[in-house]
């Protein structure tokens, strides 16, 4: 059962080795004392009669045990799961009252001991990963990559698929999470109540806390769902008060005095342990116990003479300790200056002493004081010692602590203000890095406002994480601070995450001309190597979207040079998380990233997260820009089950939809092209993320829609095309390019060339369209329907010389059919003839194979012919006018003579004439004939 599936030591406990090793390498900054099951205090009465209850945890999803403290609810439940462990058996110096019933059978059981720390939803969850594992299932890890990730997750999203990973494991598995009245954070709640109604069948929960959790619990209780242990089960009968009294002949009490004192303490099983404490070394103890009054009177009396009696080193030990939330051999020798072996020494001479001191672990290196005892002393400390002397033991507590988050809350405690904020400083960024929002905002703000607001670091560190909660104006107000207090204190490195994080706020905001000068800033600033590389991945993505290609290729090249001058996977990670962003912004710059993708993909084997996803669907968009459409569907395929597992898909979807469309527009399928492009449209319209690429997929879907002879929806394209942010290139560029393609469908040749060429002269610069279109196959379009090849070569060269270049076949594919015309005539004109050529070949061979795969009948319905040798390639001889052009379009959808008359305002003869005149001119025979060879030609 629980950790002893992989024990290397006596007894099933597991080595700090095993534990590491179980626990996987996310989870090795993980308090592993808090996943330990306790172990029994020696001696301690057997609860038959309430294991015989906890038995039935296996028939119910839920069992609470509630009751105050002192009820012995820790103690219980690890009895009860330490005698499953033995088969049902108990300890071999143990006699049961009564025969041992059959115990259930649990394969996997995990316990986490929760404190307030745990109200953070990222350390609850991953407690309740590492506790599973730590009882032998190999479960969490999509959930650990969302709650750890870049964007974490809300705790629910995150724990689904955990879930899924629990219903798949064999045999039962029982989690228990003790002192869950610890918690108080909603987010945890909501969660918990979440997943309690979605237990798998052989999954149990138990809580252990002091008041009912806010759980459904009455509907779980009318479902027959729920199993409760109360303060009435657990106090101590008559019968078992008296078995642990006897079995103390060191204690003597008449047999009407332990009656007496089972019947004061009432079953409270704390109070029961603190009166044998108290009444050992009592010269008359029947005395004492006959003049000793109410329980709770009792508990105090007896607190107090269990420490009073203590020898003077002792007693000064355990209230110095007071502080301590647990203990060890070498924190007491820190805290109390003692010899080295000292302090060890001293745990175990007090829990000898039979002190109420708890074990953590079963190799007694961390120890805790019961909550009751610990309670009592820190009030004796406060009322025994001076505030200086207090806030001293908790400067050395925090001293010897290796846990920083542990050591945070000693000097918090004992208001060490300035040296907190110095710790916090030092440990929030990996906090952060994590996604522990909760615990780093509860941190700094516990620093009073005066003080916080002196340090920038408190400033910007609360300034990040208010805008990681959506609160946009008031991070700015804490960023903003942040900087004018480290220009004052020189803190380069606040200042950095500052800039970087008030550029982030911008670009949420639609000013990326403004992120663009903050993330510059940053850059100007020395920072640490994460830091580096995140202000660089933000510069290169803003500035792409201003069309600032200089400062895009030189920071490209600083991030390739840090990353591999620095192999650091967990900064590698960060990077290939954003994989899909650089992809669309370098695409100039494939190079460094693919062969980046391709290492980090290698080294992940079966790994589900975050960063899989961005190099899976970074490596499709490489793959189709490098016009190796085959692999960018394969890996689009891995990348959206990569991304279903962790519910995020829909950030991704948009790009792989947009491959989708893009094979079939190789392939010739328009229908299909427009509906996945509609499709990728429609996703990332409600994505903030998208929003500056929204004009660009708008314009994909135009472009086709013109090819497709739909000119009404070509002609309002322009009209309806989304915004993209102020300052954002991307927006007039597809502007033009519209305005452009509107022209054109117009008939309007001059204007369509007037509004293209200003565009053709810059768009190198405008970074982002090179993954969403081009107008120099546009203008060389216009040049080849006039009967000008040779301009037409030449317009088309700049687009050919760049994809030769950069190695990107697939942003001539990403035209459509309409290209391939004019791939031919720059072959037949020696104009970058090779890259022409492959581009026709890749066009052919993506025909072929949908013709293959759906039948030959689709022959007919592939849009253009690629075949060098026919005339319908070559210009025509004499060009089509505006308003012959304008009959094809309106043949090629469909309109009959009357109709093509009333649009035009003309009469049905000069139609006629009209379309007499173009079959002429296209050499065809008939109306279906002539609108076959204006597609060829890319006329419709």
């Amino acid at each position: 059962m629980a950790h002893s599936a992989s024990s290397d030591k006596p007894g099933g406990e597991l080595s700090r080795n095993a534990l590491t090793e179980a626990l996987g390498p996310e989870l090795g900054s993980l308090l592993v004392t808090k996943l330990i099951i306790p172990p029994t205090r020696l001696g301690a009465l057997p609860r038959t009669r309430l294991f015989t209850e906890l038995d039935a945890v296996l028939a119910v999803p839920l069992t609470l045990v509630a009751a105050p403290t002192g009820f012995g609810k820790t103690t219980l439940l690890a009895g009860w799961l330490q005698r499953i462990a033995a088969g049902g058996r108990l300890p071999a110096d143990v006699t049961e009252p009564r025969p041992a019933t059959r115990s259930p059978q649990i394969s996997t059981a995990g316990w986490v001991s929760l404190d307030s720390g745990d109200n953070d939803p990222v350390a609850f969850g991953c407690a309740l990963i590492g506790a599973l594992r730590l009882g032998g299932a190999a479960v969490g890890a999509t959930s650990l990559a969302l709650l750890r990730g870049a964007q974490p997750r809300p705790l629910v999203a995150a724990l689904v698929p955990l879930l899924n990973d629990l219903a798949s494991l064999p045999g039962n598995t029982v989690l228990v999470l003790d002192d869950y009245h610890a918690i108080s954070e909603p987010a945890i709640h909501e969660a918990l109540a979440f997943v309690v109604e979605r237990l798998p069948p052989r999954t149990h929960l138990i809580l252990a806390s002091r008041a009912d959790p806010p759980l459904p619990l009455p509907r779980l209780r009318a479902r027959g769902h729920l199993l409760e242990l109360r303060a009435a089960a657990l106090r101590f009968t008559h019968d078992e008060s008296m078995a642990v009294l006897q079995h103390l002949p060191e204690l003597p009490l008449a047999e009407h005095d332990l009656a007496r004192l089972a019947a004061q303490t009432e079953g409270w099983p704390a109070a029961l342990q603190l009166a044998m404490l108290a009444l050992r070394d009592q010269p008359t103890p029947g005395a004492h116990v006959a003049v000793s009054g109410g329980h709770r009177y009792l508990f105090d009396y007896l607190a107090a003479e269990v420490l009073d009696r203590q020898p003077p080193e002792h007693r000064d030990a355990l209230l110095q300790t007071a502080v301590l939330e647990r203990l060890s051999g070498p924190i007491c020798e820190t805290l109390l200056g003692l010899a080295p072996g000292a302090g060890a020494a001293l745990l175990e001479r007090l829990e000898h002493d039979g002190l109420p001191l708890l074990p953590l672990d079963g190799e007694r290196r961390w120890y805790g004081y019961h909550q009751l005892f610990s309670a009592f002393l820190r009030a004796r400390l406060r009322a025994t010692s001076t505030a200086t002397t207090i806030a001293e033991l908790h400067r050395r507590a925090a001293a010897a602590e290796p846990d920083p988050t542990t050591a945070v809350g000693y000097l918090l405690a004992g208001g060490l203000w300035d040296e907190a904020a110095e710790r916090i400083e030092t440990c929030a960024l990996p906090l952060l890095a994590h996604g522990q929002y909760a615990t780093v905002r509860q941190w700094v703000e516990a620093i009073p406002t005066e003080r916080r607001e002196a340090r920038p670091g408190l400033c910007v560190i609360l300034g990040v994480i208010t805008s990681r909660r959506g609160e946009l104006a008031p991070a700015e107000t804490l960023l903003t601070r942040g900087i004018a207090v480290s220009d004052a204190k020189g803190s380069d490195t606040w200042r950095a995450l500052a800039w970087s994080e008030l550029a982030l706020l911008a670009l949420q905001r639609g000013e990326p001309l403004r992120s663009a000068e903050q993330v510059e800033l940053a850059l100007t600033l020395p920072t640490s190597p994460a830091l580096r590389a995140a202000g660089l991945m933000l510069a290169i993505f803003v500035q792409s979207i201003v069309g600032r290609r200089a400062p895009v290729t030189r920071h490209a090249a600083e991030l390739f040079t840090l990353l591999r001058e620095r192999p650091d996977p967990q900064l590698q990670a960060h990077v290939l998380e954003g994989a899909l962003s650089l992809a669309v912004a370098l695409v100039d710059q494939l190079g460094p990233l693919e062969e980046l993708c391709r290492a980090g993909l290698a080294l992940m084997g079966d790994e589900i997260s975050l960063a899989r996803i961005g190099v899976e669907a970074g490596l499709a968009h490489i793959a189709w820009l490098r016009g190796r459409l085959d692999e960018a569907v394969t890996m689009s395929a891995c990348a959206r089950r990569t991304a279903e597992r962790f519910g995020t898909a829909a950030l991704i979807e948009p790009q792989l939809t947009s491959i989708v469309g893009l094979v079939a527009l190789a392939g010739g399928d328009l229908e299909g092209a427009a509906e996945a492009y509609a499709q990728a449209l429609r996703i990332a319209q409600p994505l903030a993320l998208y929003d500056v690429t929204l004009p660009g997929r708008h314009y994909r879907l135009a472009l086709v829609r013109w090819q497709q002879g739909r000119l009404a929806e070509v002609l309002g394209a322009r009209a309806t095309a989304p915004p993209g942010g102020a300052g954002a290139a991307l927006e007039p560029a597809v502007d033009a390019l519209l305005s452009g393609l509107e022209a054109i469908a117009g008939g309007d040749y001059a204007a369509a060339e007037a509004r293209l060429r200003p565009l053709a002269a810059r768009e190198a610069d405008v970074g982002l369209l090179g993954v969403f279109g081009s107008a120099h196959p546009l203008l060389a379009h216009l040049e080849w329907i006039q009967g000008r090849p040779a301009a037409a070569a030449a317009a088309l060269a700049p687009r050919l010389a760049a994809c030769a270049r950069d190695g990107t076949l697939g942003r001539l594919v990403l035209e459509g059919p309409y290209i391939a015309p004019l791939l031919q005539n720059a072959v037949a004109n020696g104009t970058f003839a090779d890259t022409a050529a492959a581009a026709l070949a890749l066009l052919e061979a993506q025909r072929a194979a949908r013709i293959t795969l759906h039948g030959p009948h689709h022959a007919d319905a592939a849009t253009t012919v690629l075949d060098p040798d026919t005339p319908a390639l070559h210009p025509l001889a004499e060009p089509l006018s505006a308003r012959e052009l304008e009959v094809l379009r309106l043949l090629a959808a469909g309109q009959s003579n009357r109709a093509i008359a009333e649009r035009l305002v003309v009469t049905i003869g000069t139609v006629k004439r009209h379309v007499s005149n173009l079959m002429a001119k296209l050499g065809v025979t008939s109306r279906l004939a002539a609108v076959v060879r204006g597609r060829e030609l890319g006329l419709v």
